[in-house]
């Protein structure tokens, strides 16, 4: 779940699940369920598999909430590198009447708390970090859209940078972040296309606040010849 909204007292913006079972089986029970297209291995590796918003799942017209679902070791199976701000490493177990609160990092609380956003391992460390699932710099932004500030300056520059150097190899990963997140679509490749559905008002607010929060960070020319032309490419494709 989207345990840092939860935590602040807010409804969560989305559903993530941690499975114990391998992803391609439970792949096989979701198309079984569902129509295959509904059921989406989203990374090569297959230790993700989403499953977007679904409507009238059944003949009484149920809702079914999107969700990605995530494969243990995915998530507590890693090492710091692994893992994406430490606002982002909680999690939350449920056992019967109990309901446990996991900081894998330590200090995931606490930043929640002071609404801080910190890379969660030694400085060190930060390139081998940057380099494990790049689309968590693309998070950094949308943290910020959620009212949390940089824990200090390094940590920013840092981010910005890691963004603009490696951005001609990586810009697929931001399309398929922003795609997934923004537009709730599908990224396609080699097609090099997002299918999306119409947006609701509410979608476009929080897609505006993101883009504000680039055009702030970024270089000027950096955002419009790159950031924001990627994300015209994307947007206004419906299904």
């Amino acid at each position: 779940m989207d345990n840092a909204g939860f935590l602040l007292g807010q409804f969560p913006n989305d559903l993530d699940g941690v499975v114990t079972c391998e992803i391609p089986r439970l792949k096989e029970i979701c198309d079984a369920r569902y129509e295959p297209k509904q059921c989406r291995v989203i990374l090569p590796d297959a230790k993700v598999l989403e499953i977007p918003p679904i409507e009238n799942t059944d003949a009484k017209g149920l809702y079914l909430n999107g969700v990605d679902a995530i494969a243990w070791s995915y998530t507590y199976g890693q090492n710091g590198t692994g893992l994406e701000y430490t606002i982002n490493s909680l999690g939350l177990y449920s056992d019967s009447d109990k309901v446990y609160l996991l900081d894998i990092v330590g200090s995931a609380l606490q930043d929640l708390c002071e609404r801080k956003i910190r890379i969660p391992v030694d400085q060190r460390d930060w390139g081998a970090w940057a380099t494990f699932k790049r689309r968590k710099l693309y998070r950094f932004m949308k943290a910020q859209a959620a009212g949390f500030v940089t824990a200090d300056r390094e940590t920013f520059d840092f981010i910005i940078q890691s963004i603009m150097k490696t951005w001609e190899t990586q810009r697929h990963d931001f399309k398929r972040f922003f795609c997934h997140h923004y537009l709730d679509g599908q990224y396609l490749l080699p097609e090099d296309l997002c299918i999306h559905p119409q947006l609701t008002n509410a979608k476009i607010n929080k897609m505006q606040k993101y883009i504000s929060a680039l055009k702030s960070d970024l270089d000027l020319e950096f955002f419009q010849t790159k950031l924001k032309r990627a994300i015209e490419e994307m947007y206004n494709r419906k299904k």
